[in-house]
């Protein structure tokens, strides 16, 4: 705004012409009542202020949060930082003295836009700036999950993953002798960190595969998995040995047989040695041992009598 002074012919301008405005609004009877020439000052000052916009210059995802540099604004006291999701309106999420701000609070998976604007007292007010409506994106990456293990527990297949921290749960993948992966289970807790598969049969390959995912209202954001995941072959039972006998210079082995088994390996030892398989039997539950010899001593252990799958 420009006034002139008429006793000396020429323009007043910036915080002068502020002032003379605000002395003759006062004069007037109008605006500032009473007449207070610094806050005047101050308010158009403020006009000033109001249009510097500070511009963020850098936004960078960590593991757990979100990095946020920007421009100095000049007079600016504070900044505040501002944060929304997808088409949502922006809030403050923190304020910040100098030109740099670490957001902890992001979740990962979910695209979050950050603007920034300054502040500064007048009075018994704050003052702020302008900010830059389009701001910058970031997210924070949903790491990949780290599984530990897979082994039998009785009949069931028990997994075990690593935690991650501010995901809402896991999708567990599986894959049958080799097939294609699909889902087995959905977890519903970030902080579960193992599942049981029951539906697992004797003879089979298993393999495993762990995602997290983060849930955004009606919009799941999943995180990456290894393909690779892990793989168990679910084990027979073992076999129970029913009876042994010798006649003959021969000795007879009987076994209870195991469901979806199509053949067994039959080890022995003689005296103290070492056990080797000695036969391979298919679809019986017995095996006539004919290459023993009177006077030694031989060893049959169930344990040791295990199960062939063709």
């Amino acid at each position: 705004m420009n006034l002139k002074n008429k006793n000396h012919g020429r323009k007043l301008t910036g915080w002068l012409a502020a002032f003379v405005l605000c002395l003759m609004m006062s004069v007037a009877g109008d605006l500032c009542v009473p007449a207070l020439p610094v806050t005047c000052v101050e308010t158009a000052y403020a006009v000033t202020f109001k249009k510097r916009v500070p511009v963020l210059t850098e936004a960078t995802a960590a593991a757990n949060s979100i990095s946020l540099t920007w421009k100095k604004v000049k007079d600016a006291k504070e900044y505040e930082i501002y944060r929304k999701n997808g088409d949502g309106d922006f809030e403050v999420i923190g304020t910040s003295k100098v030109t740099n701000y670490k957001d902890l609070t992001a979740l990962p998976g979910i695209t979050y836009t950050y603007t920034v604007c300054g502040t500064k007292p007048s009075g018994t007010k704050v003052v702020r700036t302008s900010y830059d409506p389009e701001g910058l994106e970031a997210m924070v990456p949903i790491p990949v999950v780290e599984v530990k293990s897979v082994a039998m527990s009785g009949a069931k297949a028990n997994l075990k993953w690593t935690t991650l921290k501010n995901v809402d749960g896991y999708i567990i993948y599986r894959k049958v002798n080799g097939g294609s992966y699909y889902t087995a289970k959905t977890i519903t807790k970030g902080t579960t960190a193992y599942w049981k598969d029951s539906n697992v049969e004797v003879g089979n390959t298993y393999t495993y595969a762990v995602r997290a995912y983060v849930n955004d209202g009606d919009v799941v954001h999943k995180g990456p998995y290894y393909d690779k995941g892990v793989t168990i072959l679910v084990p027979p039972e073992i076999p129970e040995m029913q009876e042994v006998t010798s006649f003959s210079g021969r000795t007879l082995i009987q076994w209870g047989s195991v469901d979806a088994a199509t053949g067994y390996y039959v080890y022995r030892r003689t005296g103290d040695g070492s056990y080797a398989k000695v036969a391979t039997v298919n679809g019986l539950d017995y095996y006539r041992d004919t290459g023993v010899k009177a006077g030694k001593t031989y060893t049959y252990d169930t344990d040791l009598i295990t199960i062939r799958f063709t």
